[in-house]
């Protein structure tokens, strides 16, 4: 294999790994975000807007 192409391919896989990083970090956070709003009181108004 070329040099070239490995190091094409390489990079192709860091680029491809970091979007799925990226996709996995969002779904962390409304996933995280969804829990902590079911784990709240019911009644405890903290002022934020719906």
């Amino acid at each position: 294999m070329d040099g070239a192409i490995f190091l094409q391919q390489v990079v192709n896989g860091m680029s491809l790994g970091g979007m799925y990083a990226l996709i996995a970090i969002g779904y962390t956070m409304v996933l995280w975000r969804a829990t902590a709003d079911q784990l709240r009181p019911c009644g405890r108004d903290d002022g934020r807007r719906v």
